[in-house]
């Protein structure tokens, strides 16, 4: 039985939120799949063919909160 990768885990909780969360998904989100880099970890998607946007311009509570969506092809 494989075990799945970081890459799985990230890629999984992306593509659920395109489906049932409203896209987004927050930094918080990813960090607590325990994702040791998550900006090596979706540079290695991104070089699979994965379409992942990041909005940076979010704002909440006066504090700047990043997210990341997955974009359909």
């Amino acid at each position: 039985m494989r075990r799945d990768t970081q890459c799985d885990r990230l890629l999984r909780l992306l593509r659920n939120s395109r489906y049932f969360f409203g896209e987004w998904v927050t930094l918080h989100d990813i960090l607590s799949l325990h994702i040791a880099s998550h900006t090596k970890i979706i540079s290695l998607l991104r070089k699979k063919g994965n379409n992942i946007e990041i909005d940076r311009q979010n704002k909440a509570d006066g504090q700047m909160w990043t997210r990341y969506r997955l974009v359909s092809k």
